[in-house]
């Protein structure tokens, strides 16, 4: 007699196991590993659609998502646009960017105009710079940052330079006067 453990039956090895009935194969049981990368593979479409969805939701649905902002030279929120419509947001920027706000800013900032349709009275250092402008000449220019006023220093240190000054020389006067506005701060 064959010994057993305890709460365990004796079977033998049934060397004929049962056959599926006729016109029927036996089922094979799918392996852990391909059931568990069709499940990755569908969760990894799943997402990609989702994705691509929201994207062509968000391109078509005529919104600017939240956060979209227009800012001034100095970085700082002059309207939010978020959540306005494409015409919206460019009723607003029309507004903005009219003669009349275009005006308003160059009479209190005392800066050259920057449209042709402004005409301002610009503090003195920037007149000769203005008159060229107005005489057709484009001149370009950006903040870059600088916590300094940059058209008229511009123009002072570029007078030094025209006077025979060196790059070297006028750029540390601009580097003088970004540390003293930072000193400030």
């Amino acid at each position: 007699m064959e010994e057993s453990t305890p709460n365990t039956p004796n079977i033998p090895d049934d060397p004929n196991p049962p056959k599926a009935p006729p016109g029927r194969r036996a089922a094979k049981k799918a392996p852990v590993g391909f059931i568990a990368g069709l499940c990755a593979a569908a969760l990894v479409a799943a997402a990609a659609g989702g994705y691509f969805g929201l994207c062509a939701w968000v391109k078509d649905n005529g919104f600017l998502l939240p956060g979209a902002v227009a800012v001034d030279d100095k970085g700082e929120t002059v309207a939010d646009l978020g959540g306005l419509s494409r015409e919206d947001a460019l009723e607003v920027i029309n507004v903005i960017t009219s003669d009349e706000a275009l005006q308003l800013y160059s009479e209190t900032n005392r800066v050259i105009s920057p449209s042709k349709n402004v005409k301002v009275d610009c503090v003195p250092s920037l007149r000769p710079l203005n008159d060229r402008i107005e005489e057709g000449m484009y001149v370009l220019g950006s903040n870059a940052g600088m916590k300094v006023e940059q058209w008229g220093n511009t123009c002072l240190i570029v007078r030094e330079l025209l006077g025979g000054a060196s790059v070297d020389e006028c750029m540390a006067a601009f580097d003088a006067l970004q540390d003293a506005a930072l000193a400030q701060e």
